[in-house]
């Protein structure tokens, strides 16, 4: 349970920045017709040996628009596009008043992106790998 949290904390962080003060990456103007659902696997997340390997499906229609809505209840980070090509973007933050930074790197592989996160704050340095494949659109809960 704790690790499903921490890929939609990381998603969810993700999202938050780039819906901020950032220009959309060159790398996710495509966002809009991608989405949809999106399966999710952990491919590495420290401290946690057991989260490798585990697959959620996350539906992401109204993430990024959410994101936006919520900027006004920002965390105090500041957000710096250091790399931003068609494969290939990079996000430093740093949040000053919880004494955390992050890098956000994510790429392109073959049809899926890969989202490397790194983060240090007092407790120490954590690296998380995602990759997220589309896999079309949500689908409707049958009625019950």
């Amino acid at each position: 349970m704790r690790t499903t949290a921490a890929v939609f904390a990381t998603l969810a962080f993700a999202t938050a920045a780039f819906a901020q003060e950032l220009p959309l990456p060159k790398m996710l103007k495509d966002a809009e017709r991608q989405k949809g659902r999106w399966q999710m696997e952990m491919l590495e997340s420290s401290g946690r040996p057991r989260a490798r390997g585990m697959t959620i499906t996350v539906c992401t229609d109204n993430l990024l628009d959410q994101a936006r809505r919520d900027k006004a209840k920002a965390s105090g980070c500041t957000h710096k596009l250091v790399k931003d090509t068609a494969d290939e973007a990079v996000v430093e933050s740093e949040c000053k008043d919880k004494q955390r930074t992050s890098t956000i790197t994510l790429k392109r592989d073959g049809a899926s992106i890969l989202m490397s996160m790194e983060r240090s704050d007092p407790g120490g340095v954590r690296r998380t790998k995602i990759r997220s494949t589309h896999l079309g659109p949500c689908r409707e809960d049958p009625p019950q």
